[in-house]
């Protein structure tokens, strides 16, 4: 009995507006990223609102263990006074250099800006990885350890010759959980295969711009 193909069905309109073309046209949909210029790297979070204390202490943070770097802060929803005070954060010596960008979501589904569910979270990493190569995505509650410059080097090294996404923390959760049962069904799988395997969190991952990141796992989530 042959394996029935799964289907997409995305209304063309916000694969638009997240940087993918899909051909629906051809036996096998495709997907292509639009052709812009992109840096190499760069740490990429997100700030919801009445969380500037947590944002201004991650940007202490990273100067101290990834001065060099960039971030990417998205704006997800900062009174106008404290998307003041930390724009004079970004702006200070003594920090990392960071950009802040405000994105409209109110062209997407109101559940999409669910602060339990985070289902904004693919949007900006798919937004942030048409700016750059390869990204750190970060919840602005993670501290990273002094002294960790050099391994994180190499898991981005690794991340960008070997694999698609790598993140740093696993959970004691197995996969099946916090998995909804008709995503095994999409995916072709038995839920009994995922009982022992454990949870990656979100809260700090690696990602590699390319083809197979945006059709197997961006496109899809």
């Amino acid at each position: 009995m042959e394996r029935k193909e799964k289907e997409l069905d995305v209304d063309p309109k916000y694969l638009q507006l997240l940087g993918f073309h899909v051909d629906f046209t051809s036996a096998s949909t495709t997907t292509h990223i639009y052709n812009i210029t992109r840096q190499n790297f760069s740490i990429v979070s997100y700030v919801l609102q009445n969380e500037l204390a947590a944002a201004i202490l991650q940007l202490q943070n990273l100067a101290s263990v990834l001065p060099t770097e960039n971030l990417l802060i998205y704006d997800l929803g900062l009174s106008d006074v404290d998307l003041q005070t930390l724009s004079a954060f970004c702006n200070s010596s003594t920090t990392i250099k960071c950009i802040i960008l405000k994105l409209d979501f109110n062209i997407y589904p109101s559940y999409i800006m669910d602060d339990k569910l985070h289902l904004f979270r693919p949007i900006l990493i798919k937004h942030a990885l048409t700016r750059y190569h390869t990204i750190l995505f970060m919840s602005n509650k993670v501290r990273l350890r002094a002294g960790t410059s050099k391994i994180l080097a190499e898991i981005r090294k690794l991340t960008e010759e070997k694999n698609h996404v790598t993140s740093l923390e696993i959970k004691k959760l197995p996969i099946t959980s916090n998995t909804h049962p008709r995503m095994f069904d999409y995916f072709d799988s038995d839920a009994d295969s995922f009982l022992f395997v454990r949870q990656v969190t979100l809260d700090a991952v690696f990602f590699h711009q390319n083809r197979f990141l945006d059709e197997k796992i961006l496109l899809p989530w």
